[in-house]
């Protein structure tokens, strides 16, 4: 897959209390990329990114695009890596 691509797990978004679970994975690599999760109707409350490729790090931010505009339900990320990299993401919206 190619650098800004995501896919999104089967048989989510969850419910649990008052808010909804998405997970999957996007591809990441040292550009700040954003993420569109949910629709703009949807906060962000927290996502999480693990590096499934190695030990890679990746910077989120909840509700914003590339530019550092807000933008509800997406997230922009960057990594550590120049190379892509997969990340599983979890997230919790409402």
């Amino acid at each position: 897959m190619a650098a800004g691509d995501i896919t999104r797990d089967t048989g989510f978004p969850r419910v649990t209390g008052n808010m909804r679970v998405l997970s999957g994975t996007i591809e990441v690599d040292d550009a700040t990329r954003a993420f569109a999760l949910t629709s703009t109707g949807s906060r962000l409350i927290s996502c999480q990114v693990v590096d499934e490729d190695g030990v890679g790090s990746a910077r989120v931010a909840l509700n914003v695009n590339a530019a550092g505009t807000e933008t509800l339900g997406t997230i922009a990320v960057y990594g550590n890596s120049k190379t892509v990299q997969t990340y599983r993401f979890l997230a919790y919206y409402a």
